[in-house]
């Protein structure tokens, strides 16, 4: 039995391009790339004196998937819906607060024992940061 070495993971990826859909353009070089794999299919087996039909069972499903394809029709990938506008928003000095409150951490990870207070002081200032975006987000609503 003979085996063709990655027939089965084109075909899966014929599919996947299919269920993605296939731009107009894309059309003609999707058609040739199927009809490449075909023939080298056929090529392969032929100079091995086999058909298709011998192939293993994976390979030969793969090959009659790819076989019966209706390349012809193809289905157009989805378009997308107007997106609706979003109006930006800008919020000053996050980065810098962010930033603050990492080297907080970092400080506090450097050190061997770590007070309960220590811990309890980041979660507020944490919090209050949080509240300060949460406040500013709703306000721009």
């Amino acid at each position: 039995m003979i085996r063709i070495k990655g027939l089965v993971r084109a075909a899966g990826l014929v599919r996947e391009q299919l269920q993605a859909g296939i731009r107009p353009e894309e059309a003609q070089q999707f058609r040739g790339q199927v009809a490449s794999i075909l023939r080298t299919v056929d090529t392969i087996c032929t100079q091995n004196q086999v058909t298709p039909d011998l192939l293993p069972v994976k390979s030969r499903q793969a090959y009659w998937y790819l076989k019966e394809l209706d390349t012809e029709h193809l289905s157009l990938p989805p378009t997308p819906g107007p997106l609706p506008e979003v109006a930006s928003l800008r919020i000053k000095n996050v980065v810098k607060r962010g930033d603050y409150l990492a080297d907080l951490l970092w400080q506090q990870s450097e050190s061997r024992s770590v007070a309960a207070t220590t811990f309890r002081q980041l979660k507020r200032e944490l919090q209050h940061q949080v509240d300060d975006i949460d406040r500013i987000c709703v306000q721009q609503n």
